[in-house]
């Protein structure tokens, strides 16, 4: 598991890294020509804006489910970066419902239009690195914290998604409402524009300053935090291209727009690999949790609980499909004394031999073996009449009789064998027939030990078929 999940990890390294070098590269391609103009097409505009809505509010939505869960250690880290995306999901849209061109506005917006718009998106590239900082320095706190799941904190955790909500929506509210008493950012001419402007050098810096902390504080170590530093690249990218093309609809400000969608796809994507990849433990964990409950421990066998849920499927079936099932109830003699004498590492051990014996014997497609309770084992033979399973019990018992001549036992070692069948044409329940091979086992034992007794033709219980040994 160790050497997989390493591997996982390069494996998200190398594409992590790969798409970093294709961002950087497409930026650095488009630096020669990020100030000239293409086409005015408003509904590029409309579009990108969805999609980050959308995909920051899933973004959102996702990491507040985990922190509801409880599925880290660190829910406090995932709240602030839940509060990160919800706070730009909430300044995007604003910036959709004031761009121009978009929502019955012109396309030349008045000065206070434009410096609404500014400041909108000044909230919004700088508002999102700020939340991610306070994600850093929160996960950084829960570094060595005992994991807690008290399901009253883990609701408290999600304070800082609903400051992002609050505080995007009152900071756009203000901005649009008192526009005009704002301070001009960016230059005066059209768009966001980087030469000579403070606040664009501080939005650029605090972007810059955040890439670097999520790579140094994280070591990138976890994947979640590998794609945010990959989703950080690219908005920073989007900040720098976006003002250095001085004005809308230019090459930069175009090829920033889908690098910052490439930086919310790639958080998106790494949420939900590593989502898959939660379902899939719990999965696994699952499966081998209902295993171990099915095995015992020191033999490797089925166990009682194993044993009463499939033999009861079994007798259904038989009945269903006509044949018979039959029983061997197996107990090794006097291990008592082999204990008490020997101690019970070779108890252990001559038990483990046995187990061996009945899990060589149980060859047929559905046949088993289980260890029913201390030293006794039940072996379960579907189709297999009262005269055949009397032959294998006899079969098992010449087997377990050589082990210790064989060196497969520290100490020798016999069984006595009760044996009863179900018939396909009456209705037996596991209790009824199980209680008919202890019968019989318990026959065995009065009878000296060390040999194989099936019921007879007098006593024969409702159901069974006799069969004298």
């Amino acid at each position: 598991m160790l050497d997989s999940t390493a591997a996982a990890r390069h494996r998200h390294l190398a594409w992590a890294g790969g798409s970093g070098v294709v961002l950087a590269s497409v930026a650095a391609l488009t630096v020669p020509v990020m100030s000239e103009p293409w086409t005015v097409r408003p509904w590029f505009e409309a579009m990108y804006l969805a999609g980050v809505v959308l995909l920051d509010g899933e973004i959102a939505l996702f990491l507040a489910l985990h922190v509801v869960a409880g599925v880290s250690a660190s829910t406090r880290a995932l709240a602030w970066l839940g509060g990160a995306y919800a706070f730009a999901a909430v300044a995007s849209m604003a910036v959709f419902f004031t761009f121009p061109g978009l929502v019955e506005r012109p396309l030349t917006p008045t000065p206070s239009e434009e410096l609404a718009a500014r400041w909108l998106w000044v909230l919004w590239h700088a508002g999102f690195p700020c939340f991610v900082l306070l994600a850093l320095e929160a996960r950084a706190k829960a570094e060595g914290r005992p994991r807690t799941n008290a399901a009253a904190e883990r609701f408290a955790d999600l304070f800082p998604l609903a400051l992002g909500l609050a505080l995007a929506a009152a900071a756009a509210t203000a901005i649009l409402h008192y526009a005009d008493a704002l301070p001009m950012v960016m230059g005066d001419g059209d768009g966001y524009q980087l030469a000579g402007s403070f606040m664009a050098g501080a939005v650029v810096a605090l972007n810059v300053l955040t890439l670097l902390a999520v790579v140094y504080m994280t070591r990138l170590r976890e994947l979640l935090y590998l794609w945010l530093a990959l989703a950080m690249l690219a908005f920073t990218l989007d900040v720098l291209l976006s003002l250095a093309g001085s004005a809308r609809y230019t090459a930069g400000w175009y090829v920033g727009h889908g690098l910052s969608l490439a930086s919310a796809a790639a958080v998106m994507t790494a949420l939900l690999i590593e989502n898959f990849r939660l379902h899939r433990d719990a999965e696994i964990r699952a499966a081998f949790h209902e295993q171990e409950a099915m095995h015992d421990p020191l033999t490797g066998l089925f166990n009682r609980r194993y044993l009463m849920d499939k033999l009861s499927e079994e007798l259904g079936r038989g009945r269903r499909y006509r044949y018979p099932v039959s029983v061997l109830m197996v107990d090794a003699v006097h291990f008592k004394r082999i204990n008490d004498q020997n101690g019970h590492g070779v108890g252990d051990e001559c038990l483990r031999a046995l187990a061996r014996t009945l899990g060589g014997r149980v060859h047929r497609f559905g046949d088993y073996a289980v260890r029913y309770g201390g030293e006794e084992f039940v072996v379960v033979l579907p189709e297999c009449g009262l005269e055949g399973a009397a032959d294998v019990a006899e079969e098992i018992r010449q087997r377990v009789e050589a082990l210790h001549g064989r060196g497969a036992a520290p100490r020798p070692l016999t069984v006595s064998i009760g044996v009863a069948t179900a018939r396909s044409s009456a209705a037996q329940s596991v209790e009824a027939l199980l209680a008919a091979a202890d019968e019989c086992l318990y026959r065995a034992k009065q009878q000296g030990r060390n040999r194989v007794v099936s019921p007879q033709e007098s006593d024969a219980p409702r159901g069974l078929q006799p069969h004298p040994v």
